[in-house]
C-alpha cells in the first residue's frame, strides 16, 4: 500500500514535470547526457556511468556496481547512476535495493528542467519487470502504460494519478 501511494504521488509529480520547454534538449543516450552535462563533476560522473552500463551489458555486475557507486561519490544527484544501480540490483535479485535505487532515479530525473520523460520511462520499465517477477501483474501493466505514455509524449499533470487511485481496493 505504501509503495502504491508513493508511486502514485511520484507518478503525478513526474507527470507535472514532463512538460519540457520547446527548445530544451533531452538526451536519449548516456553519451548525449555526458555531452550536455556541465563541465567538471557532473560530466565526469556520467562518463563513469557509461562505463558502468557497458560493464553491466557484459554481465560484469560487480564492476558496474562499483563504477556507478563511484559516479555517485562524484555527483550524488546523478540519476543515471541510480538507474544503473537499480538495474544491477534487479539483475542480482536484490528487489528491495533495486526499487530504492529506481525510486531515487525517477525522483532525480523528474527534478531536472526537462523532466527527462524518456529516462523516467526506462526507470518505469525496469520497475515493471520487478513487479512482474513479484507476481504483481496489474502494477507492472500500469507502469508499462505510464512508460508508454511518457515515450509518446502523453504525460500531463494528473495523468498517472487517477489509474493508480482507481486500482486501489
Amino acid at each position: 500500500m505504501r509503495w502504491r501511494l508513493l508511486s502514485a504521488l511520484l507518478g503525478w509529480g513526474v507527470a507535472c514535470a514532463v512538460q519540457p520547454a520547446l527548445d530544451s534538449q533531452q538526451p536519449s543516450t548516456l553519451e548525449e547526457a555526458a555531452a550536455l552535462a556541465a563541465e567538471g563533476p557532473p560530466r565526469a560522473s556520467i562518463h563513469l556511468v557509461i562505463r558502468a552500463a557497458q560493464a553491466r551489458e557484459r554481465g560484469e555486475l560487480r564492476t558496474a556496481q562499483e563504477l556507478a557507486s563511484r559516479a555517485l561519490r562524484i555527483d550524488g544527484r546523478n540519476p543515471y547512476a541510480y538507474l544503473v544501480l537499480g538495474q544491477v540490483a534487479a539483475e542480482s535479485d536484490e528487489e528491495d535495493a533495486a526499487l530504492r535505487y529506481l525510486e531515487q532515479a525517477q525522483l532525480l530525473f523528474s527534478l531536472t528542467p526537462t523532466g527527462q520523460p524518456r529516462w523516467i520511462a526506462r526507470v518505469l520499465r525496469v520497475e515493471a519487470e520487478l513487479r512482474d517477477r513479484a507476481g504483481e501483474a496489474d502494477e507492472a501493466a500500469l507502469l508499462r502504460r505510464q512508460a508508454d505514455s511518457l515515450d509518446a509524449g502523453g504525460g500531463r499533470p494528473g495523468s498517472f494519478l487517477r489509474p493508480v487511485v482507481e486500482s486501489q481496493p
